[in-house]
Order: C-alpha cells, then sequence, then structure tokens
C-alpha cells in the first residue's frame, strides 16, 4: 500500500516537507511482477521477468544483462529534476565486463537525448552524468567492488552534481545550467535511458527521488552505515 502523505512526512528528516519525496521504491517486488511507488504515482512495469532476492533491507530486484531486464516508468513530473535534486538507493553490480546503466532518465544518452543517469564503467568504477539539452557532464569515477553492495547517492544542487558511494564525500563537477526536463524519455531501472543498451547485472534496492532538498554528508553517511534503508529515516537525529 502506498505511503500516506502523513507516513511519508513522518520518514523524512526534519524539517523536509512531506512533499518533497516524489518517488520511493523499496524494491520487493516478487520476480515478474511490477514494483510500486510508495509515493503511488510511478509504479515500475517489469520487462523480460526482472528478478527478486536478497537485498540490503529485505528483498531487492535482480537483473540479467543477457535476458535483457529493466524497470521502467512513463514520463511524469516527478519524475523530472529540479534545482535541488538527490536520487539514492543500493546497488551490486555482479559484471565488470561491459558498460551498465544503474538507472536514469531520457531517450538515449547523448546530451540533447538525456536527463540524468549513473552508469558503470569497465574497471570498477561508477559515475553520474546530467544534461541541460546542450551540454553533458559528469561527475568523477568512484570505485566500487564488484559483487558488493554500495549506497549511491546523486546530488545537484543548481550549480555542480556529485556523486557519493557508500556515504563518502561527494565528487563534483560543475553543471550551472541546469537539468534539462523534457526529453519526455521514460525513467528506468537496470538499462541505459535509450531502454536497449547497457544492460544492469546484478541488484537494485531502496531508491528515492527528492526534489527541493539537499542531503547533509552526515546524513548520506548514515544512510551508508549499516545497509540502512530510506524508511530508516525516522530513526534520524542529524
Amino acid at each position: 500500500m502506498p505511503l500516506l502523505r502523513a507516513e511519508r512526512r513522518a520518514l523524512l528528516p526534519p524539517p523536509l516537507p512531506r512533499d518533497y519525496l516524489t518517488a520511493y521504491w523499496r524494491m520487493e517486488g516478487a520476480s515478474g511482477a511490477a514494483e510500486p511507488d510508495e509515493c503511488g504515482v510511478s509504479p515500475l512495469a517489469s520487462t523480460n521477468t526482472v528478478g527478486s532476492g536478497a537485498g540490503k533491507a529485505g528483498n531487492a530486484r535482480t537483473f540479467v544483462a543477457a535476458s535483457q531486464q529493466q524497470l521502467s516508468v512513463a514520463d511524469n513530473p516527478r519524475l523530472r529534476a529540479a534545482s535541488l535534486f538527490w536520487v539514492g538507493g543500493w546497488a551490486r553490480s555482479d559484471l565488470d565486463a561491459t558498460v551498465q546503466t544503474l538507472l536514469g532518465k531520457g531517450t538515449g544518452t547523448a546530451a540533447a537525448t538525456s536527463e540524468y543517469r549513473i552508469s558503470r564503467a569497465v574497471g570498477n568504477t561508477i559515475s553520474a552524468v546530467v544534461s541541460d539539452g546542450a551540454t553533458a557532464h559528469s561527475t568523477p569515477n568512484i570505485a566500487v567492488v564488484t559483487g558488493a553492495w554500495f549506497r549511491f547517492d546523486l546530488v545537484y544542487d543548481g550549480a555542480t552534481i556529485g556523486l557519493s558511494v557508500n556515504g563518502g564525500a561527494l565528487q563534483k563537477t560543475a553543471h550551472t545550467t541546469g537539468i534539462q526536463t523534457g526529453t519526455g524519455g521514460a525513467f528506468r531501472v537496470g538499462v541505459s535511458p535509450a531502454g536497449n543498451t547497457n544492460y544492469w547485472e546484478g541488484a537494485v534496492d531502496e531508491v528515492l527521488i527528492v526534489k527541493r532538498y539537499l542531503p547533509s554528508p552526515g546524513l548520506l553517511a548514515w544512510l551508508a552505515a549499516a545497509g540502512r534503508s530510506y524508511r530508516d529515516l525516522r530513526d534520524y537525529t542529524g
């Protein structure tokens, strides 16, 4: 059952208003099932029977690249970036042989067609990319470990994009021209924004989208500690 507004507000660290959480997928769905949005607006459809397995908080959705699996939902305003924007969650990458996209939004990977995405490169690193429609900027690469869970948090403050892994310091790149919102592209997990390449091999858990609020370094570190999920925020005291 989707979270009521009062319940969403209770999960957010004060003084974060209740409507700043715009999407939240616990990734508890059964193999092949759609993944409900706890905010009740953006359920993710499963393509090619996205699996289910043990996660960081309960179960997670599992992806096999060779099976071209993905979760996706059509464009809507709650999934588009804002001047203050945060996308976070947990992931595990089980393959280091190809470029893989963890999640993203748009219709392609070129600057004109991409809004935002997080991808893994060959060589055990991940990075985030955002575009204003003409120019795309990428964060520095951050190391991850094949087969190990990691916390990821993409943060945009209107002037820089930053990516944190496992609660570490945000690795930043200047981006002052905003993130485009007009591609009409779907939000996808486990595949590039184009929807047909760079499939993820591994698992994804506890994904959130928050607007008009920037998490503090302390909050990111707290979420990464002990495998915490978004529901644990009710216990966060700063």
